[in-house]
């Protein structure tokens, strides 16, 4: 199956979900967690032509009906579409790179770094005679290789389009990340440092019952902008099952941050990783991880796991 078909599948199997008013976050999660298992399935060699593909179609829509704060302008109205991205924006390190080949101008505007994630803002013109398409796009970490893409969003005017663009960030880097970007499409090549804002990580192998279902949390990684964590699934009912996703929050002083953006349990994949689109620059104190229930498919029906499953961290 091609990922344009997956995607299609994953987001009709997310819109059979009950539309009662108290099922309508959990259709907004699913819908938000359908988009973004497009680009990981694609690894970070990004192919953002315009309305190419069904995934980014969805995601402008996305952005586009989420409602833009007026006069912020085209990159400002991207980051301000999801709030871990906003957020990772006001703090990023200005870059202003720009590459012309052929009359088309690509832009490396800002870039962020975290425990979590990787997040570059970009533009592109094409000397005004049509809306530039930003193409395949490939970031390496010193040290680590290429970088795994998360996901991405973008939004266009007359005159340019704009993308902020987010990759995972390996395990073990420094304060200060070098990063290797390579536009494919234009050709160029940049090359840019950043500050690392750091995070905290714990594995605290904490297990939790409920209906059958055994849930491990396997780590927990705190960040200014994002909260992450892999889960583990066992029990009958997840045997029997497929994309197995967790419907819950990861709350703390001062946080209540929802978990939207998740890659789910599958039989190639059996770790569950999840993503929330706020973080905290406090990390420090007891985090508590409540899985209210599990959604999945059998037999192209949804299975709905009552929880809840919950986590009490303490994070040093």
């Amino acid at each position: 199956m091609n990922i344009e078909a997956a995607f299609e599948q994953r987001l009709e199997q997310a819109l059979l979900l009950d539309p009662a008013a108290s099922t309508l976050q959990a259709l907004d999660e699913r819908i938000v967690r359908a988009i973004a298992r497009v680009p990981e399935a694609r690894a970070s060699r990004w192919s953002l032509r315009r309305a190419s593909r069904p995934g980014l179609a969805f995601m402008l829509l996305a952005v586009l009906a989420g409602g833009a704060v007026a006069g912020s302008g085209l990159m400002g109205r991207v980051a301000e579409s999801v709030p871990a991205f906003a957020s990772a924006w006001e703090r990023a390190t200005p870059i202003d790179q720009t590459k012309t080949v052929d009359g088309r101008t690509v832009t490396v505007v800002r870039a962020y770094v975290d425990a979590n994630q990787i997040l570059i803002g970009m533009t592109a013109r094409d000397g005004g005679r049509e809306l530039a398409e930003l193409g395949r796009v490939e970031v390496r970490v010193d040290g680590f290789g290429e970088a795994l893409g998360l996901g991405g969003v973008g939004d266009s005017n007359r005159v340019e389009t704009a993308h902020l663009l987010t990759f995972v960030t390996p395990v073990g880097v420094g304060d200060e990340v070098g990063i290797t970007l390579v536009a494919w499409d234009l050709p160029a090549i940049f090359r840019f440092d950043v500050p690392n804002a750091g995070g905290r990580t714990i594995d605290p192998e904490l297990r939790a019952h409920a209906g059958g279902v055994i849930v491990t949390l396997q780590s927990l990684t705190i960040s200014p902008t994002v909260i992450s964590g892999r889960l583990e699934f066992e029990g009958r009912p997840i045997e029997t099952g497929e994309s197995w996703s967790p419907i819950g929050s990861v709350t703390s002083r001062g946080t209540d941050a929802g978990i939207v953006i998740v890659q789910p349990y599958t039989d190639d994949s059996r770790i569950v990783t999840f993503r929330t689109v706020t973080g905290s620059d406090a990390p420090a104190g007891t985090w508590t991880i409540k899985i209210d229930e599990i959604v999945g498919h059998e037999h192209g029906e949804q299975v709905r796991l009552a929880g809840p499953w919950v986590f009490e961290v303490p994070m040093p």
